[in-house]
């Protein structure tokens, strides 16, 4: 897709100004789950369920692991390991994957502002995501944005 072809750009980009290894990571793991987002051969069903809700739900800053759990009826420690064995990382950090995955495509849009993304992305405020973004790519979401509307 487009976004994953941005997110290979952004990652040799990087690579190339700043050698950092955690940030190449990061953008090697988003590339990577993209990828295998569409060859997940994980079927349970109360996993599927989870993560329908948990799609339709990511822009809701409200949802967490704990929210998951009380409204599946389940506790902490078989969410994480149905969600481990289901896609190798935890509940929590796959809900960020989601929230930053919608940040990434809005992020083409001329037509909100970071602002305005946070939000939309389930995120409490514009500097909380911001931070994480930078953390995360190695540039604000605002840098990013730029070069998508280029």
């Amino acid at each position: 897709s487009e976004l994953t072809e941005q997110l290979f750009l952004n990652l040799l980009d990087n690579w190339d100004k700043n050698r950092s290894h955690n940030q190449a990571k990061a953008l090697i793991f988003d590339i990577l789950f993209r990828l295998s987002e569409r060859n997940r051969f994980c079927k349970n069903k109360l996993f599927e369920k989870i993560e329908k809700y948990m799609v339709e739900g990511c822009s809701d800053s409200e949802l967490d692991v704990r929210e998951l759990c009380t409204h599946f009826g389940i506790s902490r420690s078989y969410i994480q390991k149905l969600f481990h064995e289901c896609t190798g990382v935890g509940p929590k950090e796959y809900l960020m994957q989601l929230r930053m995955e919608k940040v990434l495509s809005l992020l083409s849009s001329e037509e909100f502002s970071v602002k305005e993304i946070a939000a939309l992305s389930g995120f409490a405020d514009e500097k909380y995501l911001s931070r994480i973004f930078k953390k995360k790519y190695g540039v604000p979401p605002s840098v990013m944005k730029r070069k998508s509307v280029i």
